[in-house]
C-alpha cells in the first residue's frame, strides 16, 4: 500500500529536523559545549514530534520522560506538581501514578504535599536522580 504524498514530505522533514538536532548536538559535543539542560530538551522535542507521528501509548514506558520534565524543571527552577509532570511528559495519570511511586522507591524522586494547596502533590528529582540524570545527559 503506497503512502500519501504529503505524508511521506511530513515523515521526511521530522527526519530532517531530527537529524539536523542530532548533527547540531554532535558539534556541541565536538566543541565541549552540550548542557545537560539542553540535552534533556531536545529529548522532549523530539518525543514531542515522535508523538505526533505515531499512535499514543506506542514507545511503553513512561519513566525516561519523566524523569526528563523534572529534570528540566529542577534546571530551570521550577516546582511541578504531579499533574503538571505528567501532562508535559505525555503520560495518563494512573500511568505516571504507578511509575512515580516506582521511582520513588527506588530513591530517584521525591513527592510531596504542598504546603498551599491541599491535595496537590509536588514532585522534584531526589539529590540521586538529580546526580544520575546529569551523568545520564552529559556527554
Amino acid at each position: 500500500m503506497l503512502m500519501p504524498a504529503h505524508y511521506l514530505r511530513t515523515q521526511v522533514q521530522i527526519a530532517r529536523e531530527a537529524l539536523d538536532q542530532i548533527e547540531q548536538a554532535l558539534q556541541a559535543e565536538a566543541a565541549g559545549a552540550v548542557a545537560p539542560l539542553h540535552t534533556a530538551r531536545d529529548f522532549i522535542r523530539l518525543r514531542l514530534k515522535r508523538d505526533a507521528s505515531f499512535p499514543g501509548g506506542m514507545f511503553g514506558d513512561p519513566r525516561w520522560d519523566l524523569l526528563l520534565v523534572l529534570f528540566v524543571a529542577y534546571e530551570e527552577g521550577r516546582e511541578v506538581r504531579q499533574i503538571e509532570v505528567f501532562k508535559e511528559a505525555g503520560v495518563a495519570h494512573t500511568t505516571g501514578v504507578r511509575a512515580l511511586r516506582e521511582m520513588e522507591e527506588v530513591g530517584l524522586v521525591v513527592c510531596r504535599a504542598s504546603e498551599t494547596v491541599k491535595r496537590k502533590l509536588i514532585v522534584s528529582l531526589s539529590p540521586e536522580g538529580l546526580e544520575r540524570m546529569r551523568q545520564a545527559l552529559s556527554p
